[in-house]
């Protein structure tokens, strides 16, 4: 039941984290041939990203029926939400430099679309992900014990 109810919001964050990685793998495409420390920084992002998602999901999948538990899987997903926002604009303000110093770029990088494009699909792909993890946040609030479940619990008799 659960689950099924956090459908759409998985749906969001898996696409979304596709977007990222399509982003960073354009990055690296275009930088491939710099120090080996930025190929380690390009990695580096998608894949810590990556493990804090599936740390997110893997531990929403827990059953939902403590109150104390939702509000605090509430919270995390807000947080989620709002990292994922953050970090959104910022790909979003690194597009409009790269657009800004068009003329310097295209210059020294001959791949100057590919390049705006790869930030516009990582700020693309972490703005899913914040939609993503704040509906996940709005959801918590309608669950709660099933009611055929209700007689099931154990009030401590």
């Amino acid at each position: 039941m659960w689950s099924e109810t956090l459908r759409i919001p998985r749906l969001l964050i898996i696409v979304g984290y596709l977007a990222i990685v399509v982003g960073y793998g354009v990055d690296i495409a275009v930088y491939s041939n710099l120090l080996d420390y930025r190929l380690v920084t390009e990695i580096a992002f998608p894949v810590s990203y990556g493990l804090i998602g599936a740390a997110w999901w893997q531990w929403t999948s827990l059953e939902r029926t403590n109150t104390h538990a939702i509000k605090v899987m509430k919270r995390a997903s807000r947080t989620m939400a709002a990292a994922s926002a953050v970090i959104a604009i910022g790909n979003v303000a690194n597009a409009y430099d790269t657009v800004h110093l068009h003329g310097q770029v295209q210059r020294v990088f001959p791949h100057y679309r590919l390049i705006v494009g790869g930030a516009l699909s990582l700020a693309a792909g972490f703005l899913l992900c914040a939609i993503g993890f704040a509906t996940a946040s709005t959801l918590f609030r309608v669950m709660s014990i099933p009611p055929e479940d209700v007689a099931k619990v154990d009030v401590g008799s």
